[in-house]
């Protein structure tokens, strides 16, 4: 009895250990980054990133993508996205926040049910005489909410990256695919 109850002790302490230190080292943001070579220049990289009819065939999880202000991919402009996640279909809003063609995209994503900030920065830099090729770079910052978001930090940042490098061979192969 007394060994049981010193178990459970120890239990309930180390598990308000464990909820203090992640307190104590919790993330407000997790970023992931990336970058590919693109066989193409800059502003046919460009089209395919901006273009709302190919978002499904190079960025993961969205199934259609819809303008809904502006051309997207100019400044003030937005687009609804269908997102398919486990199963789930849900619609979130993707606002430009600064464009500079054909060479910087920065965007933001609020999730209406708020589960979802995210900030996107999209790079693309000549590459080789003549600026034939595209090192693009995706920069995804992911805002954390909630009691529960430090001990979600490491789950996400690893997803993260992994979508990250999806989405950029995806797009390299899409680009490279319809030269």
């Amino acid at each position: 009895m007394a060994i049981d109850r010193l178990i459970i002790r120890i239990a309930i302490g180390a598990v308000v250990l464990l909820f203090a230190l992640a307190f104590a080292l919790r993330a407000d943001t997790v970023e992931s980054t990336g970058s590919i070579e693109i066989s193409a220049p800059p502003d046919v990289v460009w089209a395919t990133l901006v273009d709302p009819g190919q978002r499904h065939f190079w960025m993961e999880s969205v199934t259609a993508a819809v303008p809904t202000v502006g051309a997207y991919g100019s400044a003030a402009s937005s687009m609804m996205l269908s997102v398919s996640q486990e199963g789930v279909m849900r619609h979130i809003y993707e606002d430009v926040d600064t464009s500079a063609p054909p060479l910087l995209l920065q965007t933001s994503i609020d999730d209406p049910q708020g589960v979802l900030q995210l900030s996107t920065t999209y790079e693309l830099r000549p590459v080789g005489a003549g600026g034939v090729r595209t090192r693009l770079k995706i920069s995804v910052t992911r805002g954390l909410d909630g009691f529960l978001a430090p001990y979600f930090a490491f789950v996400v940042k690893n997803r993260g990256d992994e979508n990250v490098t999806y989405n950029l061979n995806a797009m390299k192969r899409l680009v490279e695919s319809n030269l």
